[in-house]
């Protein structure tokens, strides 16, 4: 299933919500029942699980919720309840949570489970599937709120999404009899994604769920065969948002720990061209192996197998370009200009500039559909030679800014920009440069992809340009 190429991408993400730092860290939960580590390897994925543990205090909003973004004054509830889940987990798998954190996301949950209503308008769909998952979470943390599942559960018309969730809030509150109940002919696939705009859902995700609910409910065959579809798919090149990876990763390893994936000790043997053979064996699903690999365009590694099990090798190669040859102008579902200005207003060419010259570039952005896109990221990686001027800490200001994101997350060479359009709406937004030494560099490309939606994306080509003395 292709565990380590999904898991390096989680790793990676350059975004930092809530969502996507919690998906970062699922994964590792777990990482010890499923995938056979060097030590090193292991110490640094319970290094990475606490740094998620201690930046979870930077988002929770006053009434115990947790913000999408940091800071944020007010809480995302799918957001709040898969944080939630995420630190209910790790404290299953001993690490320290902090007691005043948890206490308040408690009290956040209980509030919000009281207070849902079903939603009338059927301008929510999916609003019972985020109440079911809250439900899920107070169950797993050892505080079931049985009667909010009771309530939620005589709701007529609950979407699909929901009684798979609903279902496992009863699992693992000891009722198997009713969880069972709730998902009879119910389908595993809700025909409507109407549910996924709320909770960064997809098909996939919420295929994981039901395998999740398959495991705790002990239905071994159903699980077996979701289990073999969801690796299907995670062995593929299709794109995958961070919850949908993470949720994946998440119950192919809850399904992992519930049952003896392998017959006793796999033993294997493997050359890295004609250096020596090493030997290995591994009992649990997954082994892998960092290679020292010369750097060569030719070569090859051999495997042997040399138990009774069949196994799978891949064999990931990883590297980075000297330089970004993109070249490729990207349009889909969404529209994107780039222009170049000094502090004057007055048009620029950027290909060559004076070393000392203060500019700025004006993104403009256009949603050119009748449906909001949501949680867009704009990315700018700038040349090696310009610097950031941050405005925050100068006097000017925002007295060069347009439009504001949602969220902006400025660093030494790049700037992240978050924000929502609405249809037919544009956002015009300012970064301030400085020239600041001499030579020619590569500026690369500028992208903008919506997070949860890799049809909506746009990117600009990347160019030589030129700092001069």
């Amino acid at each position: 299933m292709d565990f380590g190429r999904r898991l390096d991408y989680l790793l990676k993400y350059p975004h930092g919500c809530i969502e996507q730092i919690t998906s970062g860290g699922f994964p590792q939960l777990f990482l010890k029942e499923m995938v056979q580590l060097e030590p090193g390897s292991v110490s640094q994925a319970q290094s990475n699980v606490q740094s998620v543990l201690a930046r979870l205090n930077t988002y929770q909003t006053n009434d115990g919720g947790f913000a999408y973004w940091p800071g944020g004054p007010k809480a995302d509830e799918w957001a709040t309840s898969y944080a939630g889940h995420f630190m209910v987990e790790a404290e299953k798998k001993g690490f320290a949570v902090p007691n005043q954190i948890r206490r308040n996301w408690l009290k956040y949950q209980k509030n919000m489970a009281a207070q849902w209503l079903p939603d009338r308008s059927g301008h929510y769909y999916g609003h019972d599937f985020i109440q079911a998952y809250r439900l899920y979470t107070l169950s797993l943390a050892g505080e079931a709120d049985m009667s909010g599942m009771n309530r939620l559960r005589q709701q007529a018309g609950l979407t699909p999404a929901a009684r798979w969730r609903l279902a496992a809030a009863y699992a693992v509150a000891g009722m198997g009899e009713v969880a069972n109940e709730l998902i009879q002919s119910v389908p595993e696939k809700d025909p409507d994604k109407k549910s996924y705009y709320h909770t960064f859902g997809s098909e996939e995700r919420n295929m994981a769920m039901v395998l999740e609910t398959y495991v705790l409910l002990d239905q071994k065959e159903q699980a077996a065969r979701m289990a073999l579809r969801l690796a299907k798919l995670m062995n593929s090149n299709n794109w995958m948002s961070t919850q949908t990876t993470a949720y994946c990763l998440l119950a192919m390893s809850r399904y992992a720990a519930g049952e003896k994936i392998t017959s006793g000790d796999i033993k294997v043997s493997y050359q890295v061209n004609n250096d020596k053979a090493q030997n290995l064996a591994f009992s649990l699903p997954l082994l892998q192996r960092d290679l020292n690999l010369d750097p060569k365009t030719e070569g090859s590694v051999s495997v042997e197998n040399k138990s009774a099990s069949q196994i799978f090798v891949n064999l990931i190669l990883k590297g980075q370009p000297l330089r970004d040859t993109t070249t490729q102008m990207i349009s889909s579902g969404l529209v994107m200009k780039i222009a170049w200005f000094d502090l004057e207003n007055n048009p620029i060419d950027v290909a060559a500039l004076r070393q000392g010259t203060d500019f700025k570039t004006v993104v403009t952005l256009y949603n050119p559909g009748t449906s909001t896109l949501q949680n867009l990221a704009l990315s700018q990686i700038f040349a090696s030679g310009w610097e950031i001027r941050n405005t925050r800490f100068e006097e000017t200001g925002t007295s060069h800014e347009i439009d504001q994101p949602d969220y902006r997350d400025i660093r030494d060479d790049r700037v992240y920009s978050y924000f929502d359009l609405q249809p037919g709406e544009t956002k015009r937004l300012v970064t301030l440069l400085h020239a600041s030494y001499a030579g020619r560099f590569f500026l690369p490309p500028v992208s903008c992809e919506a997070m949860y939606d890799y049809s909506v994306r746009a990117q600009t080509p990347g160019n030589w340009v030129e700092v001069q003395k």
